[in-house]
């Protein structure tokens, strides 16, 4: 377990929590948690949100921390911010946009590059 994960795990309580079916696992339990993926040109409406249980929100943060990289959604979820925070990531607003797109720190390592690059 890398350290920082702990703390990750009550991060869906900042949602007020409801009973549903979680749109990752599919089962009914407590939803904590929701992102809004991006759409496509071809969508005549935005994608619905993906609400997701306490299980599956510490699941998500260990993939996103195993691939060392953040998500992209177009409405973010609670537990990116502190994701960010664990992998050394910022929020940048585009120039001439009102959103933006998750940007590594400077100084940051990126286990990916050899170490040459770096």
């Amino acid at each position: 377990m890398k350290p920082g994960l702990p703390r990750i795990k009550s991060i869906g309580a900042v949602l007020k929590s409801y009973f549903d079916y979680c749109g990752r696992c599919g089962k009914k339990r407590e939803i904590v948690d929701g992102y809004t993926n991006f759409g496509s040109p071809y969508d005549a409406e935005p994608p619905e949100p993906v609400n997701i249980c306490a299980k599956c929100v510490e699941e998500e943060v260990k993939m996103w921390i195993a691939l060392d990289t953040m998500p992209a959604h177009w409405i973010r979820a609670n537990y990116e911010t502190k994701l960010a925070e664990i992998l050394g990531f910022e929020w940048v607003y585009l120039p001439g946009c009102s959103w933006g797109a998750w940007q590594p720190i400077e100084g940051r390592l990126n286990k990916w590059l050899p170490k040459s690059h770096q």
